[in-house]
């Protein structure tokens, strides 16, 4: 018996109807939902530089903004930037345009993060509307949630390109869905190449800001098939392959360029994706064994949202202890399957190719896939809501079913099938179970400001007091191998680069040694030994080629690889000197720089 999710219970429809005032105000309500949880993300302690990544992405506005070109200026030789797309650091580029002053200005490019994570919720709300006709009510809930999530707000409340992508990329789906609505009381825009302008370059947008959204080119060619809108399909796919195409001539210009310098083959995870692929194609079964189970789990987690202390202790407790944990994750994918499967539609098509293709990138990507489910979440948690919702409309009617004589009194009594009852029901199951989990986020939100848990707070105190040694106690042209390397440059004019080298990033993520178990949450001993033995191979090649003078230990908040340098430094005092310990960041002078 099909039980369709929609507001007439009767045929399902092929094509949603037209957005209306109510869905404006339920979107207002989402996006002020939005603004309220990034507001109590920024108020907790800061957690910028913690992933890296956000360091260079303010490095590279800087250079952007003073005219330098597209540029790591944390570097020694300055390269240029050849890995991640120009989209995002351009953006930020304005905001050192209007606010010069670092770190004053980190303040101004997280709330431009949290303006851009506002927005995408509400079109994320008009993509579920339009493209899975969702109840208002599920489909604000859906948007919510993935705006509050832990994971969306860990990018939010640093300088991370999601929220950029993400808004781009809902974007150019919600555009490319109206195409396949032709109903509605609205009216489908012409076949034109100008009607096509509109959802290319939003897609071109997502794809000059994360590489992945090339995905889009997925959903461009399913909307001109499924509509015979050849016209728009063929301008919207080209505007994004022009795009893609200058963003690769481009890269492939700079990376000639960089290869003039010797010292930039030390830099190569830093400017290329090259070393994934050719590192990666060997290994490749073991990287989809151990994403499919990361993935698994960070379904769970975005999804679900569990308290993060219960998580931790039962992935480390072992497969007989974590059993609970390993059957919720199963029962939320397959709420998720089923989901997709009741809602799969016409009008969703783009939607549904874009998101196929895009997890499968996901899957064989060789890197943890955490950061890549925000842009989807969305998705995710509408398809959850809508699995619950199926669920329990089958639920009840095997009940009633198994119960004859009662529905024959409910018929005598209200006049009609019993079972009339379980959408209204089921509506009301998933939209509690979306209340009690934005309840909890905001319980953690009154009381501990800060709500996602993925990264550490940076320990300002002690990174204060590391800038200021390095300021007052190092020379000018000194290179420095640290954590937080943008950050270092940017508040020392210190050439600053990672302390460990990431050549074979395959033998470091995925070695033999690596538990499946653990989902890629947990790091096994072995793993920590697989760590270790390549750290000592390959370390003293690269500070050599970096031209590294001084090395600090990450801090006892990352305990594991701060012992493996200071052991390996005591074990060469000929190439390291102790400088002195910097709350609990040991500095040493690396004697052999070239």
């Amino acid at each position: 018996m099909a039980l369709p999710l929609n507001d007439a219970q009767d045929t399902p429809q092929l094509r949603p109807a037209a957005l209306t005032r109510t869905d404006a105000w339920f979107a207002l309500g989402v996006a002020l939902l939005a603004l309220l949880f990034g507001a109590a993300a920024l108020s907790g302690p800061s957690t910028f530089g913690q992933y890296e990544d956000d360091g260079v992405y303010l490095v590279t506005a800087r250079a952007l903004a003073e005219g330098r070109g597209y540029r790591h200026l944390e570097l020694p030789s300055e390269p240029y930037q050849t890995k991640y797309p120009i989209l995002y650091p351009a953006l930020l580029s304005l905001v050192w345009r209007v606010a010069p002053s670092f770190p004053a200005n980190v303040a101004v490019a997280q709330w431009l993060n949290v303006v851009l994570n506002a927005a995408s919720a509400v079109i994320a709300y008009r993509l579920l509307r339009r493209a899975w006709d969702l109840p208002r009510a599920i489909a604000a809930g859906s948007a919510a949630l993935a705006a509050a999530n832990p994971m969306t707000l860990a990018t939010v409340e640093t300088t991370m390109s999601e929220p950029l992508f993400t808004l781009l990329a809902l974007a150019a789906l919600e555009r490319l869905t109206a195409w396949c609505d032709a109903g509605g009381g609205g009216r489908r825009p012409r076949d034109s190449f100008a009607a096509g302008a509109a959802a290319g370059l939003l897609a071109a947008g997502a794809a000059l800001t994360r590489s992945i959204g090339v995905a889009l080119l997925a959903a461009l060619l399913c909307a001109a098939v499924t509509t015979r809108r050849w016209r728009s399909g063929v301008a919207a796919a080209l505007l994004l392959i022009v795009a893609v195409g200058a963003n690769a001539g481009w890269k492939s210009w700079a990376a000639s360029q960089n290869q003039a310098d010797p010292r930039n083959a030390a830099f190569r995870y830093d400017l290329d994706y090259g070393t994934w692929y050719a590192q990666a194609w060997p290994v490749l079964p073991r990287v989809l064994y151990h994403n499919a189970a990361a993935l698994a789990f960070f379904l769970f987690y975005g999804v679900v949202g569990p308290p993060a202390a219960w998580v931790g202790a039962a992935m480390q407790a072992g497969p007989l202890r974590g059993l609970a944990l390993y059957l919720l994750i199963l029962a939320m994918l397959l709420l998720i399957a089923l989901g997709f499967y009741v809602r799969w539609r016409r009008s969703a098509v783009p939607l549904n190719a874009s998101l196929l293709l895009y997890l499968l990138l996901v899957w064989a990507w060789p890197f943890d896939p955490s950061r890549f489910l925000v842009p989807i979440l969305p998705m995710l948690i509408a398809a959850a809501l809508m699995g619950l919702h199926a669920a329990v409309c089958g639920a009840f009617v095997c009940f009633e079913q198994l119960g004859a004589a009662r529905r024959r009194r409910h018929r005598r009594r209200a006049g009609g099938p019993a079972t009339d009852r379980a959408p209204r029901f089921a509506r009301g199951v998933a939209l509690a179970a979306a209340a009690m989990l934005l309840g909890r986020y905001a319980v953690e939100a009154a009381g501990s400001p800060r709500v996602g848990w993925l990264l550490t707070p940076t320990d300002g105190p002690a990174r204060d007091a590391l800038v200021e040694f390095l300021r007052d106690r190092t020379r000018a042209e000194a290179v420095v191998a640290a954590r937080q390397a943008g950050y270092l440059h940017l508040a020392t004019g210190r050439k600053c680069l990672p302390y460990y080298p990431v050549d074979d990033p395959i033998a470091i993520y995925y070695s033999p040694a690596r538990n499946v178990l653990f989902c890629g949450v947990g790091q096994t001993r072995g793993e920590f030994e697989a760590f270790r033995g390549y750290f000592e191979a390959h370390v003293l090649d690269y500070y050599r080629r970096a031209g590294v003078t001084h090395v600090v230990t990450p801090g006892p908040e990352w305990e594991d690889k701060h012992r493996v340098i200071v052991q390996f430094a005591e074990k060469q005092p000929s190439m390291f000197r102790l400088v002195t310990d910097v709350r609990g960041r040991t500095v040493y002078e690396f004697l052999q720089a070239q």
